[in-house]
């Protein structure tokens, strides 16, 4: 993944990479944060892996946005994700 995304930022165009990444980046973004601990969501290896790309200069677009709010973003994916398989 973090070939394929430095590769499309080489092209220098308007791209968008987007998914369920199965990674909480940080504290602020599950509900008790302390429940994660242990949940491969949470690794320090899974949120190296998401820091990984964000420093390759792709934009976390809800930390952008919101850059110190507490949102609950893995909650939010998880019911977006919901919502969509039951259309």
């Amino acid at each position: 993944m973090q070939e394929h995304a430095a590769k499309l930022l080489s092209y220098d165009l308007p791209t968008v990479i987007c998914g369920d990444y199965n990674v909480i980046p940080t504290e602020l973004d599950a509900y008790k944060p302390e429940r994660w601990v242990e949940d491969a969501l949470f690794r320090p290896e899974v949120r190296q892996a998401f820091k990984t790309l964000v420093d390759q200069g792709w934009t976390d677009a809800i930390r952008k946005l919101y850059p110190t709010e507490v949102i609950y973003t893995f909650s939010i994916i998880s019911a977006m994700l919901m919502a969509v398989m039951q259309v």
